[in-house]
């Protein structure tokens, strides 16, 4: 299927990769949205044949995104979640957490909230709720969040943070606040349509010496290898640019940061979602909200445990992390 000559009034073409602008990409995926179920669309995923950037063709244009974001959005939880869990099913949980906190990419998002002060303004682009800048406030740094919805922003500024819209001109009243010195993007890159000039929005904000955070699906992480249009990470369509590791650090340097260390994640969840959704498109499994949500099964769980693990040591797990600070 090839519908790049033709796209759709309300799509943008894709004539390139986004990420390295190479003309070469194969079919990844063609999928709908699985998670939310906001579209009955079938969109069409890429995969680059120079750097393994992972783009929607034909993404929706900036202004059509919203209709595929639910009013409580969060992309790590489906549409319809599982009333309850059993005992075993919590204990489950709680032992995946405890073994993914012994990992480099843990420990080294505790030393970055750890290393706020006072003298920090802590910026947070894609901040959601504003957990982050909770966490960041405790700890006594001003505190900025920038995101689409407008509900969440109205939310935040009553909370006492500075909250501010993604289709303003954020970074003008970042500079005006005197700069970041603390940076976050936490899966917020694969909903932009160019990452790169994010990035350098983001570098134009960012005082010498800024710390920044940033994490991301893998897009050469095992369950993409393994699933493909099953894959989790994918989550069609608010995600439309899944940049791999090398691709994001080159962007990095490109706007004036140093990257520090690069790790991914030895989580099963997101190899227990993956299978799950798998599992229902072969009829595997019947119910969809099961399928959805066989992370909170303990066995499911702990299936996916060890083969995280293992992906992890491999540089190969299902979600990256990145670590710079600006010259």
């Amino acid at each position: 299927m090839n519908t790049r000559n033709d796209p759709k009034p309300s799509q943008l073409p894709r004539n390139a990769c986004p990420a390295c602008a190479c003309e070469q990409a194969k079919v990844f995926a063609l999928t709908s949205d699985i998670a939310h179920e906001t579209s009955d669309e079938t969109f069409e995923y890429l995969r680059c044949s120079r750097c393994s950037t992972i783009f929607m063709n034909h993404p929706p244009a900036p202004e059509k995104m919203g209709r595929f974001y639910p009013e409580q959005y969060d992309q790590h939880v489906f549409s319809l979640d599982t009333e309850s869990q059993g005992r075993l099913d919590r204990l489950a949980e709680k032992f995946h957490a405890k073994i993914c906190c012994r990992y480099p990419f843990f420990k080294l998002r505790q030393n970055f909230f750890n290393r706020m002060s006072p003298d920090d303004l802590f910026l947070d682009y894609g901040c959601g709720a504003g957990e982050a800048l909770n966490q960041a406030r405790a700890r006594g740094a001003q505190t900025v969040g920038v995101d689409f919805v407008d509900a969440l922003l109205d939310e935040l500024n009553k909370q006492g943070h500075r909250g501010l819209s993604a289709t303003s001109d954020w970074a003008s009243d970042v500079l005006a606040l005197g700069g970041a010195s603390k940076i976050r993007l936490n899966h917020s890159l694969e909903h932009v349509h160019d990452p790169r000039s994010l990035l350098k929005q983001i570098a134009a904000t960012a005082n010498p010496g800024c710390r920044l955070q940033l994490s991301v699906p893998n897009p050469q992480g095992l369950s993409a290898t393994l699933f493909g249009r099953s894959w989790w990470g994918l989550e069609a369509p608010r995600h439309l640019v899944l940049v791999s590791a090398k691709q994001i650090c080159s962007f990095l340097e490109e706007v004036g940061f140093k990257v520090t260390d690069v790790c991914t994640e030895p989580t099963g969840k997101d190899i227990a979602r993956s299978f799950g959704l798998a599992g229902w498109r072969h009829s595997l499994l019947r119910d969809k909200n099961v399928a959805r949500n066989l992370h909170r099964n303990g066995l499911a769980l702990m299936l996916g445990l060890p083969l995280g693990m293992a992906a992890a040591m491999a540089g190969r797990g299902d979600r990256l992390h990145i670590y710079a600070e600006r010259a």
